[in-house]
């Protein structure tokens, strides 16, 4: 499922600054044009990690090296009929 826009850093800051000054959080969606959630959400991680910037999200680790993928590039245009398990094979 998408995670949706991301909000910047400085909109972000607008946002808690607006919270802070006791500006309701439906209001603030209209001011910025965003979703509600989106920034109950950016409140909320200010509330929890004292700050507006969104962690970076892991990624699925590499199964083959650069090395790999060059050697089964040279396999597959020598031989563009071998089949995945004869490639492997000869890694």
């Amino acid at each position: 499922m998408p995670a949706g826009k991301v909000v910047s850093e400085d909109l972000g800051k607008k946002i808690i600054e607006a919270y802070e000054k006791g500006i309701k959080q439906k209001d603030i969606s209209r001011i910025f044009s965003l979703h509600k959630s989106a920034v109950c959400k950016v409140i909320g991680r200010f509330k929890t990690r004292g700050n507006v910037i969104g962690i970076r999200k892991g990624t699925r680790p590499r199964k083959t090296t650069s090395t790999m993928n060059r050697r089964i590039k040279m396999i597959t245009s020598k031989y563009p009929r071998k089949s995945v398990k004869q490639i492997l094979q000869e890694l």
